[in-house]
């Protein structure tokens, strides 16, 4: 699907054809998949989110401003920076309001973008769409599973199976133990401020979003992953783990795992996530990315709008929406301008947390999902 085209145009919507593993197949063996040197960062442990809400705003500086001055100014602390970008995560004395900082900071003449650290959530947060765990199930039945079938992935891997790609899965964290992936990982993964297992996934027993569901996101990643193993099955899985177990980060968590994935050598990011609003830090991470040759995946959403969420919004990042078992638009998906492309999204058999399976349904399958429907 181009952009612009709504995913139900046509009942054949589905037949898009060959694969981002074309691109990203056995001519790109020569693509840097080798650690990279980056500069120190400053990673601390204070919290990103705390009972739902974002903790404070995050800056980018002029030339020549100094960030600690700049926020205790404005009565912060810096705790994080994305030194790649020069991006800066600010924590406010608490009671201090964190939208009227962030407007204040716009308005110093020494910042060139102030915004609060927006949240950033699974798509199916949104439509309380749960895994439905399918214990008996093993790998062979989620490679052979329809919706693979019809997005055409067995003639795609014909051509190329993701062999010497490093994909960047941007999520929850995956369950490195599972038997399906434990050979494909690239470890260690990434997880700001974390040593012991970074990129794991793992119960923490949070209700983030306040939707009544402990720890709802848990397997999310795992599940993802599984999908992009089994459309391009030599590929290396990266772990970036920038979500909690209920499905929620920052826009400062996205941007930094984006930048780490692209610095450890990572072609592909998918990002099977959201945001209600636009971020200059994640616009940034992006861009980094793409003039670094990465291609960015993500999710149109699951609100049944006729618009894009952030940051399948967009341009540079490719726009996954869902389809049904008939092709046609899934009941839940965004649609409309700025989709680039559709995929399968309902009950999509996978793996997940605990070395099981499940069936979940999303626009967060669909994007995973979608590198085989590049070209009829």
């Amino acid at each position: 699907m181009i952009r612009g085209v709504r995913a139900n145009t046509h009942p054949w919507t589905g037949l898009l054809g060959l694969t981002f593993l074309l691109v990203f197949g056995a001519g790109c063996s020569g693509l840097p998949n080798a650690p990279l040197a980056s500069r120190p960062r400053h990673v601390t442990n204070t919290a990103s989110i705390v009972d739902g809400q974002p903790q404070g705003v995050v800056m980018m500086l002029r030339n020549g401003a100094s960030p600690d001055e700049v926020a205790m100014d404005h009565g912060g602390t810096v705790v994080d920076v994305v030194p790649e970008l020069g991006i800066y995560r600010v924590i406010l004395t608490q009671g201090e309001d964190i939208v009227r900082c962030a407007q204040a900071l716009q308005g110093d003449a020494r910042v060139s973008a102030a915004e609060v650290n927006g949240l950033a959530c699974i798509a199916e947060s949104r439509q309380s769409s749960v895994a439905f765990s399918e214990g008996m199930r093993n790998w062979s039945e989620v490679y052979d599973q329809s919706a693979l079938a019809r997005v055409g992935a067995a003639r795609a891997q014909a051509g190329a199976n993701g062999n010497g790609v490093l994909v960047a899965i941007l999520d929850t964290g995956i369950s490195l133990d599972h038997p399906a992936l434990a050979a494909h990982l690239e470890l260690p993964g990434i997880e700001a401020g974390v040593s012991s297992s970074p990129g794991a996934e793992r119960a923490q027993q949070l209700d983030t979003n306040h939707d009544g569901l402990v720890d709802g996101a848990l397997g999310h990643g795992t599940h993802v992953a599984g999908i992009v193993l089994a459309v391009a099955p030599k590929a290396r899985l990266l772990p970036v783990r920038v979500l909690d177990s209920d499905g929620v980060g920052t826009a400062f968590d996205v941007a930094n795992g984006i930048v780490q994935a692209v610095d450890r050598g990572a072609r592909i990011i998918n990002m099977s996530l959201g945001m209600n609003t636009g971020s200059s830090a994640v616009q940034s991470a992006v861009r980094y990315a793409r003039e670094r040759g990465a291609i960015v995946v993500a999710p149109t959403g699951n609100d049944q709008l006729g618009h894009v969420q952030f940051p399948a919004s967009m341009p540079e990042v490719v726009a996954v929406a869902g389809l049904d078992d008939n092709d046609q638009h899934a009941s839940f998906t965004n649609y409309g301008v700025g989709t680039d492309i559709a995929a399968p999204s309902v009950g999509i058999l996978s793996t997940y947390f605990g070395g099981t399976y499940a069936r979940w349904s999303g626009t967060s399958m669909a994007a995973p999902d979608s590198w085989t429907r590049r070209r009829a």
